[in-house]
C-alpha cells in the first residue's frame, strides 16, 4: 500500500501537460506497433462512452451555476 501511495504521489507531481504528451506518444507508438489490435479500440470506446455519459450532467451543472450567480432570486421564484 505504501508503494502504491508513493507511485500515486509521484504521478501527481508530474505536470498535466507532460502527462498528456506522454499519453499521446504512447498512443502513437501503440498505433504504429499494433495497428490491428482490437482491444485498444475498446479503451477508446469506453472513454468516449464515459464522456457522452458525463457531458450532459456537466452542462446542466454549469448552466445552473451560471444562472444562479446571475439571477440569485430566480430559483426562489420557482420554489413558490
Amino acid at each position: 500500500m505504501k508503494t502504491l501511495k508513493a507511485a500515486v504521489a509521484k504521478y501527481n507531481s508530474i505536470s498535466l501537460i507532460l502527462r498528456i504528451l506522454v499519453g499521446l506518444a504512447v498512443g502513437v507508438v501503440l498505433a504504429l506497433v499494433a495497428p490491428g489490435a482490437g482491444w485498444v479500440a475498446e479503451f477508446g470506446n469506453l472513454f468516449v462512452g464515459a464522456l457522452k455519459g458525463i457531458a450532459p450532467v456537466l452542462v446542466f451543472v454549469i448552466v445552473a451555476s451560471a444562472t444562479h450567480r446571475v439571477l440569485p432570486g430566480w430559483t426562489a421564484a420557482l420554489a413558490r
